[in-house]
């Protein structure tokens, strides 16, 4: 299905067509897109290529390569975004979190915070380390830099 409407609009080298599954099991296409998806970092773990590089060669007439192997690792990215008004805290001691605003700025409720990937070995393990993250980021206090008190802001109640 996927093949097909990339071939009727012409879509060549990474683009992104976001399906959703009814609970029969039916597949129903929600967006076309012709772009990067926010998912490249973990696709180029899984399959071990490097995306961008492959796109562009796609596009001067190049083919999309072979994926020989079947993928040994899972990934996972969340995206948090502030349950409150909050202050962020310093999120740079986490080795899986990503897109980080600088400590000690305001974040709206609803804005993202920041952006986790966690690549392991199974699909479980992978879910887990993920809830675990989460868990810590969200506990994180944030020190205010006005009365230099620790503000858990972000917890996740």
């Amino acid at each position: 299905m996927v093949e097909r409407i990339a071939s009727h609009f012409g879509l060549v080298g990474s683009n992104g067509i976001d399906l959703v599954i009814s609970r029969e099991g039916t597949p129903y296409v929600i967006e076309v897109n012709p772009r990067f998806q926010g998912t490249l970092e973990c696709v180029e773990r899984v399959l071990g290529i490097n995306i961008v590089e492959t796109h562009i060669k796609a596009c001067i007439g190049g083919s999309l390569p072979t994926i020989a192997k079947k993928p040994s690792v899972f990934c996972v990215r969340l995206i948090l975004f502030a349950p409150r008004r909050s202050m962020v805290p310093d999120l740079n001691t986490f080795e899986e979190v990503r897109d980080i605003p600088l400590p000690g700025v305001i974040i709206e409720k609803g804005e993202p915070v920041c952006s986790i990937i966690i690549e392991e070995k199974t699909r479980s393990s992978a879910l887990k380390k993920a809830r675990t993250t989460v868990k810590l980021v969200y506990g994180k206090p944030a020190t205010n830099p006005l009365n230099r008190q620790k503000d858990s802001l972000f917890s996740m109640s």
